[in-house]
C-alpha cells in the first residue's frame, strides 16, 4: 500500500466523521512524519509508521 493510499484512506475517515476536519494538516503532518522517521523500522520489522497510522484510523472515528 502506498503512501498516499494510507494517508487517503485516513483522510476519508476523517472526513466522514468530522466533516471540517484540517485534512491539509493530516497530509503534512504524514509527510513530516515519514520524512523525519525514514528507515525506521519497530522491532517487528514493520515500517515505523504502520502503528502510528493504525493509531489515527482509530482517533478518527
Amino acid at each position: 500500500m502506498g503512501k498516499e493510499t494510507k494517508v487517503s484512506e485516513l483522510v476519508e475517515k476523517v472526513q466522514a466523521y468530522h466533516p471540517t476536519g484540517d485534512v491539509e494538516l493530516i497530509r503534512r503532518a504524514y509527510d513530516f512524519s515519514a520524512k523525519v522517521h525514514a528507515g525506521q523500522k519497530r522491532l517487528s520489522g514493520e515500517p515505523y509508521l504502520v502503528h502510528p497510522m493504525a493509531v489515527a484510523g482509530i482517533i478518527a472515528t
